[in-house]
């Protein structure tokens, strides 16, 4: 006659299976058939299994990297005044208000904007004190002078001498 084992007894064999104990031991030991405990094993493996394989800690760890992003780019979504299709002018001003906060990666994949734009837009695009704004004053009189010079008509011959 066997025995029946309850649920609990069951899933403790298979974890003992699952923390590296081989079938055969545990077949000895609990008198339970290998057929009868591969058959639990299918049926009472642990959450972090598929169907297919158990998960890696390595793709475990990237599920959880993909889940955080995407949560960031969710409250990204929600806590910016434009969408997707909104002007990219509008999409860089509410990205500006975030930066320091995301990452600009997740900044810039929630609102697709591209790193390269959103980077131009905070270096050098702001009007005052930036590298490009001073180097544009100071040569402003030497492109004038140059453009007065050659009667008013500036291009790329012209502009050679400069």
């Amino acid at each position: 006659m066997t025995r029946k084992f309850t649920l609990e007894e069951k899933q403790k064999l298979v974890t003992k299976y699952f923390s590296g104990e081989s079938v055969r031991s545990i077949t000895k030991i609990s008198g339970v058939p290998s057929s009868t405990l591969y058959s639990w094993i299918k049926l009472y493996r642990p959450d972090f299994e598929s169907k297919e394989k158990l998960l890696t800690y390595k793709e475990v760890q990237q599920l959880r990297r993909t889940v955080e992003r995407q949560s960031d780019m969710i409250a990204i979504l929600k806590s910016v005044n434009c969408t997707v299709y909104s002007p990219l002018r509008d999409k860089l001003y509410e990205l500006e208000k975030l930066y320091g906060k995301y990452s600009v990666h997740v900044l810039c994949d929630s609102l697709e904007v591209s790193r390269g734009t959103f980077y131009n837009h905070i270096w050098r695009n702001k009007k005052e004190n930036t590298l490009s704004a001073k180097r544009r004053e100071e040569f402003k009189p030497i492109i004038k002078e140059i453009f007065d010079s050659h009667k008013q008509i500036y291009g790329a011959k012209k502009s050679q001498l400069f």
